[in-house]
């Protein structure tokens, strides 16, 4: 799992348990200009290889140290994993349908907190450039989320509200929703302006419902949104997601159909621009 992650990395394997090993990591972080841990707090200074250890060997080494809720506060030490820092960091409440539970968030949140992560060590990178002094970076993967939803939270610091879960619907937007295709496919389709709304009801045929008094503007659209809905998809469940596309973004509309990991793979507008490169490793040969 490791390899296809790094490919452009070396790497090394220690048994931090044994004192020699401890001392080929700190003759690394000699030669480095940043050092990073996911350890629970504590772990690393046990091991002798925190921050004040490494600064003894690197005095302006950049040292992130990632945890679940911070080397800081009551929840210090607690362990955590993806599905739970969507859960604390309030991502998790506002994913899902309102009908429904809310949506366990996996993988994806490892990577905004890695994103995050990457962010912080950059920053550290140019104050270093500026000071030469390195620093600790004390990373909160609960409060890396937190961040993404600043309008929620303000929402209800400010206005008392506390927003929940709304699907794919948009509160100016609509239609703004993911639609049923033929074969069990799905297209989104995506309408901002007055402008938008026209040239989709004229690409459709101007269908009589588009005329009803209901979505004579953006607020009754957005009023009315599962009526619309269903209209829409009665559209829509005549066509393949691709014709859907290409008959909406003819007319200005921003559709584009729901893809799976085989239609990635297989899509020409990604091939013709690259995207997918096959590498040649030493070791694993041609991916």
């Amino acid at each position: 799992r490791i390899r296809p992650l790094n490919m452009n990395k070396m790497s090394v394997t220690l048994n931090l348990s044994q004192p020699k090993a401890v001392e080929l990591a700190k003759r690394i972080v000699q030669i480095s200009d940043v050092a990073v841990q996911n350890m629970r707090p504590g772990a690393m200074d046990r091991l002798g290889l925190g921050y004040e250890d490494l600064k003894k060997v690197k005095p302006d080494i950049i040292y992130l140290s990632s945890s679940a809720c911070g080397a800081t506060g009551p929840e210090k030490g607690y362990i955590g994993y993806a599905p739970t820092f969507g859960a604390l960091g309030g991502t998790v409440h506002l994913t899902g349908y309102p009908d429904a539970t809310p949506q366990q968030m996996m993988g994806a949140i490892d990577l905004r907190s890695a994103a995050t992560s990457a962010f912080a060590i950059l920053a550290a990178l140019c104050y270093r450039q500026r000071t030469g002094e390195g620093q600790l970076i004390d990373l909160s993967s609960q409060e890396t989320i937190s961040a993404l939803i600043g309008d929620a939270i303000m929402d209800y610091t400010m206005n008392g509200r506390n927003r929940t879960r709304k699907g794919n619907s948009d509160e100016v937007m609509a239609p703004h929703n993911c639609y049923r295709c033929l074969d069990g496919k799905w297209v989104t389709i995506a309408i901002a302006t007055e402008e938008e709304w026209k040239a989709f009801c004229s690409a459709i045929g101007d269908p009589d419902w588009t005329k009803d008094h209901r979505f004579s503007d953006a607020y009754g659209r957005q009023r009315n949104q599962a009526e619309l809905d269903k209209h829409v998809e009665e559209w829509t469940i005549n066509y393949t997601p691709y014709q859907v596309m290409r008959i909406l973004q003819k007319a200005g509309v921003a559709a584009f159909p729901s893809v799976n990991s085989k239609d990635l793979s297989a899509d020409r507008h990604l091939k013709e621009r690259g995207v997918f490169q096959r590498a040649d490793h030493p070791v694993m040969g041609k991916r």
